[in-house]
């Protein structure tokens, strides 16, 4: 008797496991026969479920804890349903151009900055944790452009992005009234201030809305109610984010939106674009308006100014990091360190250590330097070269208002989002935004694919023609 009671509370107990077990089976199954929903899964969670341990639910970062990670396990079944798809269907795997090249010469460069590394004596695990978002970044897009098929898959693929900013932005502005989050910073006017998110994936995908939404207003696109109701909830919730590059981003973003659709075109166009860029970059790096009205979001902005940016230990501790990186690249102008190689602080002491803080670098354009040489270098520029070029023949060519936003929006996202990447790595560099930007590359390879008619192609007008 005491036998069968031990069995049966073993049954017991291990009967939830084995549910588990079976379900998270069949639902892998399901993912791989059915490719669509599979990366359905992987974006929507990996836009939705933040990785932050402090922010408003830290319970979701777990969702991230690996390897392998649940995101990693959804994005594996996603790719081998797409290549079973691929052989049961006999086609032949689409490859994300015109961003192949690009794509290749990045991974060409990884290799290069792994062998350097490995006779620099660097720390062989950084590899490891290098490939990871670089790798997403080049399996997610081709996920996409083999996944979004036909004109119809494309434009709901544009919506559903919209809709999740919108969710988003809805999402933060709820957590931040209720002062759930992260906090923003100890003492003075900061005190007891949170922020809605912390992490570049969200702030770039609204920041995207807003300029989708900005697009569709000077170029006369009825916007409809429900991006109407929540663009300034979602304005709002990318403000309070208190990420100074993404606001730069924005105004950017705006003032490119309004300088394309003013109708000039050609040379008349190059002059005014390198004005705000280059004075966009500068004030990412140093300035920024002063306003004598106080509070948190004041202040913030104030951090800007160069008077206010030495006061600031974490500004100060970027201004070094520079100074230090610059000199390693200046001592390693071709190759770079090389992976697993930290930069060194003998010449510029740091105000302040980080962990794993010499491993890293702010400026994106340093990043691929330092890490991967002059290939990486590169092919950083070539990819966000191609990607904006890109987006912007979708936007003139393209037969639908809605595509020619969307293409807009995103070719002065990408251009603000460099801007952005002056004071922060995100593309290929942070694992949830490297997936959202290879989603964001596998659109742009499949909208140009669909979106645009081929006659409209054979026939385009030259860039300097304002009938374009």
């Amino acid at each position: 008797m005491g036998a069968c009671a031990i069995i049966g509370a073993a049954l017991v107990a291990i009967g939830p496991i084995v549910g588990l077990a079976v379900v998270g089976l069949l639902g892998i199954l399901l993912l791989i026969r059915r490719p669509g929903i599979g990366l359905a899964v992987l974006l929507v969670s990996t836009i939705v479920f933040e990785n932050d341990p402090f922010g408003f639910l830290p319970i979701t970062a777990k969702f991230y804890e690996g390897p392998p990670s649940i995101n990693e396990v959804v994005m594996a079944t996603a790719m081998v349903g797409v290549l079973l798809d691929l052989g049961i269907r006999h086609r032949v795997p689409i490859l994300p151009e015109p961003f192949t090249l690009p794509l290749a010469l990045l991974g060409l460069a990884f290799v290069a900055g792994t062998v350097n590394g490995h006779f620099q004596q660097g720390d062989f695990s950084e590899v490891f944790w290098v490939i990871r978002p670089i790798g997403y970044m080049v399996l997610v897009s081709f996920l996409v452009v083999n996944l979004l098929g036909d004109r119809r898959k494309v434009w709901l693929f544009a919506a559903g992005a919209a809709l999740l900013a919108a969710f988003k932005g809805i999402e933060g502005m709820v957590f931040w009234v209720i002062g759930s989050g992260r906090p923003l910073e100890e003492g003075g006017a900061f005190a007891g201030t949170v922020l809605t998110y912390y992490e570049p994936t969200a702030n770039f995908l609204m920041l995207l809305f807003l300029l989708a939404g900005a697009g569709a207003l000077m170029m006369r696109v009825p916007l409809p109610l429900w991006i109407k109701l929540t663009s300034p909830v979602v304005l709002g919730a990318l403000v309070l984010a208190f990420r100074r590059n993404f606001w730069i981003a924005l105004v950017l973003g705006i003032v490119m939106t309004i300088m394309l659709t003013s109708g000039i075109r050609g040379r008349r166009l190059v002059f005014p674009t390198m004005i705000v860029l280059l004075a966009s970059i500068w004030i990412a790096i140093a300035a920024g308006g002063v306003s004598y009205v106080q509070g948190p979001l004041v202040e913030r902005a104030q951090t800007l100014a160069p008077t206010k940016l030495d006061a600031r230990k974490q500004d100060a501790y970027r201004l070094q990091e520079v100074k230090n990186v610059l000199l390693e690249i200046k001592n390693h102008p071709i190759a770079g360190l090389g992976l697993g190689v930290p930069w060194s602080a003998v010449d510029n002491p740091l105000p302040e250590e980080h962990d794993g803080g010499r491993f890293y670098t702010h400026v994106v354009v340093l990043h691929y330097w330092l890490k991967f040489g002059l290939l990486g270098l590169a092919a950083y520029l070539w990819l966000m070269a191609v990607a904006i070029l890109t987006a912007i023949r979708i936007w003139r060519f393209s037969d639908g208002d809605w595509f020619k936003v969307a293409g807009l929006a995103t070719a002065t996202g990408l251009v603000g989002l460099m801007v952005a990447e002056t004071t922060g790595s995100y593309t290929g560099v942070d694992y949830r935004f490297s997936v959202i930007m290879g989603a964001v590359i596998g659109w742009l390879a499949a909208a140009r694919m669909h979106a645009i008619p081929s006659r409209t192609l054979a026939s385009a007008p030259t860039p300097a023609d304002p009938a374009g």
